[in-house]
């Protein structure tokens, strides 16, 4: 799904409402039969909704693999199911295999969006938001993002 729409009309509001990080002012956030209205965004997370947010927003001072593993936080305990994950999102980015012990800060601005997406991805979401998933790439980063 895809929603378009003008600068200021509101789609990166609705995607912080849907993902716990406003309090929704009507409707309902419904996943799997579940009715999430108002959690927080910790708990939208563990019920498998997950949100990158426009702007990149990685632990800078990290390492690339620093920021997995913090992705996959809420599966802590399934450490195969972590290892499985993690080896299809760096099939999914080779470069950022090729940039694993690099600090997050260090990587171009496309590395980082797909580092933001591969980070989201350890968590196993069940829904993905992606707010502005291309802004300010390159077009032939933007294909790999998209791919």
């Amino acid at each position: 799904m895809c929603i378009l729409g003008s600068n200021g009309a509101g789609k990166s509001t609705l995607m912080k409402g849907i993902s716990g990080l406003l309090p929704p002012s009507s409707g309902r956030v419904i996943l799997d039969g579940r009715d999430l209205t108002g959690r927080s965004p910790s708990e939208m997370v563990k019920a498998g909704l997950i949100m990158v947010a426009e702007g990149r927003r990685i632990f800078r001072t990290m390492s690339v693999s620093d920021n997995l593993t913090l992705g996959g936080y809420v599966r802590r305990k399934d450490t195969a199911g972590l290892a499985k994950t993690r080896a299809q999102v760096l099939e999914a980015f080779p470069m950022l295999r090729d940039k694993i012990h690099a600090m997050a800060g260090a990587l171009s601005g496309g590395q980082q969006q797909m580092l933001a997406i591969a980070q989201a991805l350890m968590g196993a979401p069940k829904l993905l938001i992606l707010d502005e998933p291309s802004l300010g790439l390159a077009p032939s980063v933007i294909a790999t993002v998209f791919e």
